[in-house]
C-alpha cells in the first residue's frame, strides 16, 4: 500500500486499514506496538498528536515503511521502466488528473 500521509486523519486511516487487513483488533495491535489501546483508538480517529514514537512503533508492528517523497518518486520511476503496462496506466491516470485540475 502506497499512500501520502499528510494529516493525522490520513495516518489514522492508514493504521486502521492495515490493522484490519492483517486481521488484528485494536487490543492486539496495541500490544504488538507497545502502545495503549486508548492511544490507538484516538490515533485511528485522526486525533492530532505530537508523539511520533508511538506512531513509529505502530507502523513497525504493521510492517509499514515510511519513505521520503523523493524515494517514492524514485521507486515509481523504477516501476515504470520495469513494466510498460504500468507505465501506460500511470500515463492515463496522470492525463486524467491533469484534465481534472484544468477545469
Amino acid at each position: 500500500m502506497k499512500a501520502q500521509l499528510r494529516t493525522p486523519a490520513d495516518i489514522g486511516t492508514a493504521i486502521r486499514a492495515c490493522r484490519e487487513a492483517m486481521g488484528l483488533n485494536q487490543a492486539e495491535l496495541a500490544r504488538l506496538a507497545g502502545v495503549g489501546r486508548q492511544w490507538l483508538i484516538q490515533m485511528e480517529k485522526g486525533k492530532p498528536t505530537a508523539q511520533i514514537e508511538p506512531i513509529l512503533k505502530t507502523f513497525e508492528a504493521l510492517n509499514l515503511k515510511l519513505m521520503a517523497l523523493h524515494e517514492v518518486e524514485r521507486e515509481q520511476e523504477n516501476d515504470l521502466t520495469a513494466n510498460p503496462i504500468t507505465a501506460e496506466i500511470n500515463s492515463i491516470i496522470e492525463t486524467l488528473a491533469d484534465n481534472g485540475r484544468r477545469k
